[in-house]
């Protein structure tokens, strides 16, 4: 007689399958989890790759501005440039208007002492190219970044004192020198030297504006100054490929677990808004300088401020009478002798140039 095979039970069968079930799961998750540490290790080629952007951005030594601002950042036989030890009275005084050396002997004699890094960064300001390696940048970045804090308020410093002293042309000199120092660094692809820049770059807005709105400046200084700013065009697309790209390099270097990589791909949305809203914000302030420029130009010839923006028009690019926050028009306004530029804020209704009553952004409220 035939054996029979036994007959497998369905409640065995059912085992079997959850059994073949939790197998293949289990092998998935050991893929996944195989695929997430790979991917959280930093890349083998992240040097060649830094080294290659290097490459591409490559400027002779001796023509390369970075190689002096390195040389500056690292010198220790120097004198301290921390201003902090002045008076803060002080500090408000001489850094946001003209002063003079008899009224403020102690920042006079502080000033002096530092006069042979005032050349030498007027001398690297003068320079065409600079390329900060993004490969040292790593290491370099932050040694650049306190002391460029430091060059900024020692620039903005003695611009004043020369102003004060009637020595307008070594006076606005230096006011351009802060400029073209906030160009080496906001062109570069290190987002931190680009942050640099940008901070220099407030600075020396910022002091422009207050001086060619209520000083007399000179007609060709207005065209250098001009000359000197960065383009009125929106060019964030262009410019934030590279600089989110090196960010990402950078970041990789420095996550070494899974937990790291992930958190990474919820905070980098939020960092790529936070650099987009900051570079429109710096971008209308140079809009708004311009328009500036251009008005006190007006005035310089026609000794009044213009009725409206239209008659300046033709001294700006069409594109800076835009602000880059909102895509709308700026607003200009004149109540008395004081000169209003603004923008009209996200809710686009025009406020009078009031954040308090409105979302207005004034770029400028001054006279």
């Amino acid at each position: 007689m035939a054996s029979r095979e036994p007959v497998q039970s369905k409640g065995a069968s059912r085992v079997g399958r959850v059994a073949r079930r939790l197998v293949v799961a289990v092998c998935l998750v050991v893929l996944a989890g195989t695929g997430l540490l790979f991917w959280a290790r930093p890349s083998r080629s992240l040097e060649a790759r830094l080294r290659a952007i290097d490459a591409a951005y490559a400027i002779p030594d001796e023509e390369n501005a970075a190689r002096a601002y390195t040389e500056l950042a690292w010198d220790y036989n120097g004198p301290s440039l921390d201003m902090f030890v002045l008076p803060p009275s002080l500090l408000v005084s001489t850094l946001m208007q003209p002063w003079r050396s008899v009224d403020y002997p102690q920042a006079a004699q502080w000033l002096e002492e530092r006069r042979p890094v005032v050349d030498t960064l007027m001398d690297i300001g003068r320079k065409p190219n600079c390329w900060f390696s993004v490969f040292e940048a790593r290491w370099q970045a932050g040694k650049r970044s306190d002391a460029a804090h430091q060059w900024s308020m020692l620039l903005l410093l003695a611009a004043n004192n020369d102003l004060g002293e009637d020595r307008t042309e070594a006076g606005l000199e230096k006011l351009l020198a802060v400029l073209q120092i906030a160009r080496h660094f906001h062109t570069q692809v290190n987002p931190r030297d680009r942050n640099i820049g940008e901070s220099f770059l407030w600075v020396g807005l910022r002091r422009l504006e207050r001086l060619v709105m209520l000083e007399e400046v000179p007609q060709e200084w207005l065209a250098r100054f001009e000359t000197a700013l960065p383009p009125a065009r929106n060019g964030w697309n262009e410019d934030s490929k590279q600089v989110e790209t090196v960010r990402q390099l950078y970041e990789r270097e420095h996550q070494q677990g899974v937990i790291k990589r992930l958190m990474s791909i919820f905070t980098a949305a939020k960092s790529g808004r936070a650099d987009r809203e900051s570079e429109l914000l710096k971008l209308g302030l140079c809009r708004t300088t311009r328009i500036l420029l251009a008005l006190r130009h007006y005035r310089n010839k026609t000794g009044a401020w213009p009725g409206s923006l239209r008659e300046i028009q033709s001294r700006v690019p069409p594109e800076a009478l835009i602000d880059p926050l909102t895509g709308k028009p700026l607003v200009y306004r004149l109540v008395g002798d004081r000169v209003l530029v603004y923008g009209v804020g996200l809710n686009r209704v025009d406020d009078g140039g009031s954040f308090s009553a409105g979302d207005d952004f004034p770029y400028w409220a001054g006279r």
